[in-house]
């Protein structure tokens, strides 16, 4: 994980470099599907809850993700060159939360070669969004996160389903994201830094 945040921290476009940290802070930090990253939008992010709404189009119910610190700094960092970057592309009224070097909406596929990308240039092997997902849910376990909240976080219908991603015990529950490794990765700062 180091490695490919390392590798997301040395493109050579600023935009790319923000756009890269906050991609893989949300994936891990939050666990959210490929399809549900690829839709956020900015009105879906609240930063004074700390909060992103996450749509919903798979299960049917749409749900409120909080997220710690560390994924609340890259997103703050990243809107700013999301801006610059829709200001000189003239598509200043575009919606979407992540964006390529067109102002237009990244899509899943632009995600997944991304993460291939960071991979190679960090040398480790090639990961996929649903492997973040994976790792998020086990962390969060392994965090002190009971199951129940693990499958609430991740939108799961059933237990059944958050099961399949976890391989750790469950846990006496524990504040789940101020224990979340992300924050560890991004290392601790005031949100007040970012303003």
């Amino acid at each position: 994980m180091k490695a490919l945040w390392e590798a997301a921290q040395s493109r050579r476009s600023e935009h790319g470099r923000y756009l890269s940290v906050c991609v893989l802070a949300i994936l891990y930090g939050t666990g959210v599907r490929a399809g549900e990253l690829q839709r956020l939008d900015t009105a879906d992010w609240d930063p004074e809850a700390a909060t992103l709404r996450v749509d919903g189009r798979k299960t049917g119910r749409a749900r409120s993700i909080p997220v710690g610190e560390g994924v609340w700094r890259c997103i703050e960092g990243y809107l700013p060159r999301r801006h610059n970057r829709l200001e000189s592309t003239g598509c200043i009224e575009q919606p979407a939360l992540f964006v390529n070097r067109q102002g237009e909406r990244l899509k899943a596929e632009n995600i997944r070669s991304l993460l291939k990308r960071l991979a190679e240039r960090a040398s480790v092997p090639a990961v996929t969004m649903h492997q973040f997902r994976h790792s998020c849910a086990s962390d969060l376990l392994a965090a002190g996160v009971s199951l129940p909240e693990v499958q609430r976080y991740l939108g799961h219908a059933s237990i059944q389903s958050t099961v399949r991603y976890v391989d750790v015990a469950d846990p006496l529950r524990a504040a789940a994201m101020e224990k979340h490794p992300v924050n560890r990765f991004l290392g601790p700062r005031d949100r007040e830094e970012i303003r």
